[in-house]
C-alpha cells in the first residue's frame, strides 16, 4: 500500500488549520481596534459643487448643508500642493449657498478637492470637480467676425469727421456679438459700441478722417460668453481705418517702344484707403486705381515704412509697381504717390497722383456719386440687354448658347441676384429682342417681329402670339415706347419712324419723327422722352417737338445703356452692369464714375 497521498493530505491539513487560526487573530486584532476608537463622525461635505470658468481664475460655487458644526471650507489644487480657506458663517437654517473666486491661476484644467471642517478637528468627506482657466492661448483659437466692406455715408469737411457704415460678415456661432471702440471726434471723447451677432451692418458716426492715426481707427473684437463661464472673453482688437481724400492726378500713356501715345489728367476724384487689419498693422487698400470706377479685379495698395509708402498690386489683370518716391505728411495729410502698370503688348501706363484733404461735403451731389454694382457679366458675351419689370433680361449670342436669362432685381442687396425662369436657348437666330409692356418682342433677320407673351411674375414664356408687323430688318436701332405706345425705328440713313401698337398682331403707321437720328451710337426710351448718346459719348435728352439738351458725357464707354424705372444701367468692357440714379435734371458726367 502506497502511503505517499496520505502523508500529503495531512500536511495540507495542518497547514489550513494554521492559517485560520491566523486570521481570526488579525480580524479580532482590528476590531479590537476600532472599538477602542469609538464611532467616526464626519461633518457634512459640500454638496452640488460646480466650476465657474474664467480668464485666469475660476469660480466654485456649492451648498453648505445644515450641520451646525461646519466652520470653514478649504480648498485644494495642484495635487494639494496649493490651498486656500473659506470661512463659512451661518445665515440662515437649513442648506445654504457658498461660493469664492481663486484668483491668478495660470491658463489650464484643474481639479478642484473641497473639504469642510471646524476648529475641533472633525472634518468632512472629499467633494472633487474640474474646472478650466482661460489664458492667451485660448483666446487666440476664437474667431473674429469680418467686415465684408467699408463706406463713408457722409463727411464734413469742416470739422474731417465720417459717417462710416460697416457691412459684416458672416455671424460666428457662439459669439455675443463685436465690440467697437474709437474716438468720437464730435464730442472728443472714447466711445464704446457693441453689435449684436445677428446685425448685418452698423452706422458709427463722428469718426476723425486721420490718415494712419491713432485717433482715426476703429478698435474692433469679437465677444463670447459660454455656459459655465464668469468672464466674457474678446478676441484680440484688430485695428480697422477708413480714410477719404480728394485726388488729383495724371495717367500717361505708352507703347511697347516707351512712346507718349496718351495722356488723362483728372481732379477732385474722391478715393478711399482701407487699413487691411489682416494683412499689417500698416497696408492700406485704395478703392480705385487712377481714374477708373471700382472693379473687382483690380487692387491698389499702399504699404507704409515711417512717411514713406510703398505701391503695389493689379489692375485688369496687370501688376502695379511702384515708381519714384512715394511719401505722406501727417500735418499737412498729404500723400504723394507714383506707379505703374505694364500691359500684355508690352505698353504701359504710368499714373502721378496727389492725395489731399477732401475739399467736398459727403453725401456728394447725386449725380457725382460712383454708380453701384448691380450685376456682374465678367467672361460673359453679351448680344442684348434690356429691363422687363423687376428683371435684367441677358440674352446671348451664338456663341453663347443663344440663350435669355432673366435675373430679379434684389432691394436689399442692390444686386439682380434671383435668376429665375427656364433658360430659353436660340435667341441668336433673332437680330434683336426688347421688352413692350407684357411681352418680348424678338425680329428675325428677315424682318419679322415675333411677340411672345410672358409672364412677369415667374419670368417664363406663356405663348407665342404670332407675327406683329413685317420688314424691319431695314432699321438700326428699334426703341419700345410704352409711354407712347408703339415703336420708333431708326433706319440707316438717320430717319426715325413711328409704328403705334394695338395689340399682339395690330400696328399702324408709320408716321416720320422729325430730328437726325443717324448720329447717336444709343437711343433708349426715357418717360415720355429719349436719351441718346453720341459718338462723342456726349448723351442728349431729346424730345419729340425737336428740342435737345445735354446732360452728361463719357457715356461712349459703355456697350449697353437701358432704363430701369427712373435709373439708367450700362454694361461695360469690364462685365460689370453699374446702375446709375438718373435725374435728367442733373449733368452725368460719367468719364470717371
Amino acid at each position: 500500500m502506497n502511503k505517499t497521498p496520505i502523508y500529503i493530505w495531512l500536511c495540507i491539513s495542518l497547514f489550513s488549520l494554521f492559517l485560520i487560526q491566523c486570521d481570526d487573530k488579525e480580524s479580532d486584532d482590528l476590531y479590537k481596534q476600532y472599538i477602542n476608537e469609538g464611532e467616526k463622525i464626519y461633518l457634512g461635505k459640500t454638496d452640488s459643487l460646480v466650476a465657474l470658468s474664467g480668464i485666469g481664475r475660476v469660480q466654485l460655487k456649492w451648498y453648505v448643508n445644515a450641520d451646525p458644526k461646519i466652520e470653514e471650507t478649504v480648498i485644494y489644487w495642484n495635487m494639494r500642493q496649493d490651498s486656500v480657506k473659506k470661512s463659512f458663517r451661518r445665515t440662515e437654517k437649513g442648506i445654504q449657498a457658498d461660493s469664492l473666486f481663486i484668483e491668478g491661476l495660470p491658463e489650464g484644467t484643474y481639479t478642484f478637492e473641497l473639504i469642510n471642517r471646524n476648529k475641533s478637528g472633525y472634518r468632512s468627506l472629499v467633494s472633487t470637480v474640474q474646472g478650466e482657466v482661460y489664458g492667451e492661448s485660448f483666446i487666440s483659437g476664437l474667431k473674429s467676425r469680418g467686415i465684408s466692406s467699408m463706406t463713408v455715408i457722409a463727411y464734413d469737411k469742416e470739422k474731417q469727421l465720417s459717417d462710416i457704415k460697416i457691412s459684416w460678415g458672416p455671424g460666428i456661432a457662439g459669439s455675443l456679438g463685436s465690440k467697437i471702440t474709437y474716438v468720437n471726434g464730435s464730442t472728443n471723447t472714447r466711445k464704446v459700441l457693441f453689435v449684436p451677432s445677428d446685425s448685418t451692418s452698423t452706422t458709427i458716426t463722428g469718426v476723425k478722417n486721420r490718415f494712419n492715426h491713432p485717433d482715426g481707427m476703429l478698435d474692433v473684437s469679437t465677444l463670447y460668453f459660454f455656459e459655465n463661464t464668469v468672464d466674457t472673453l474678446k478676441t484680440s482688437s484688430r485695428q480697422e481705418q477708413l480714410t477719404i481724400f480728394t485726388v488729383n492726378g495724371t495717367q500717361t500713356d505708352y507703347n511697347s517702344a516707351g512712346v507718349v501715345i496718351g495722356t488723362v489728367h483728372y481732379g477732385d476724384l474722391i478715393k478711399s484707403l482701407r487699413k487691411n487689419a489682416s494683412l499689417s498693422n500698416d497696408v492700406y487698400e485704395c478703392n480705385r486705381v487712377a481714374n477708373s470706377a471700382e472693379l473687382p479685379n483690380s487692387l491698389l495698395r499702399f504699404s507704409l515704412e515711417g512717411n514713406q509708402v510703398q505701391i503695389d498690386g493689379f489692375h485688369e489683370g496687370y501688376t502695379i509697381t511702384n515708381v519714384g518716391n512715394n511719401s505722406f505728411s501727417p500735418a499737412e495729410h498729404k500723400m504723394i504717390a507714383h506707379y505703374k502698370f505694364i500691359r500684355n503688348d508690352g505698353s504701359y501706363a504710368i499714373v502721378e497722383e496727389e492725395y489731399l484733404p477732401p475739399n467736398t461735403n459727403i453725401p456728394l451731389p447725386i449725380e457725382k456719386q460712383p454708380p453701384l454694382n448691380v450685376f456682374d457679366a465678367t467672361g460673359w458675351t453679351v448680344k442684348n440687354l434690356f429691363t422687363f419689370y423687376q428683371d435684367l433680361v441677358v440674352v446671348e449670342p451664338y456663341v453663347g448658347g443663344g440663350g435669355m436669362r432673366f435675373y430679379l432685381f434684389n432691394k436689399a442687396e442692390n444686386f439682380f441676384s434671383g435668376y429665375r425662369g427656364t433658360f430659353w436657348g436660340g435667341w441668336d437666330i433673332f437680330k434683336w429682342t426688347i421688352s413692350y409692356t407684357d411681352a418680348i418682342l424678338a425680329c428675325s433677320h428677315e424682318g419679322n417681329i415675333v411677340w411672345y407673351s410672358w409672364d412677369k411674375n415667374s419670368g417664363n414664356v406663356i405663348g407665342n402670339l404670332g407675327f406683329l408687323g413685317t420688314g424691319f430688318h431695314i432699321f438700326d436701332k428699334v426703341i419700345s415706347s410704352t409711354a407712347h405706345n408703339g415703336l420708333f425705328c431708326v433706319n440707316h440713313e438717320g430717319k426715325m419712324l413711328f409704328y403705334p401698337i394695338f395689340g399682339p398682331n395690330s400696328m399702324g403707321g408709320p408716321y416720320d419723327v422729325p430730328g437726325e437720328w443717324g448720329s447717336f451710337t444709343h437711343i433708349l426710351s426715357y418717360g415720355s422722352d429719349f436719351l441718346a448718346v453720341d459718338t462723342n459719348g456726349d448723351m442728349w435728352l431729346l424730345k419729340l417737338d425737336g428740342t435737345a439738351k445735354k446732360v452728361g458725357c463719357g457715356w461712349n464707354k459703355y456697350q449697353h445703356i437701358t432704363a430701369f424705372g427712373d435709373n439708367l444701367l450700362a454694361l461695360g468692357a469690364h462685365g460689370i452692369v453699374w446702375m446709375y440714379p438718373f435725374d435728367k435734371e442733373r449733368f452725368w458726367d460719367v468719364t470717371y464714375n
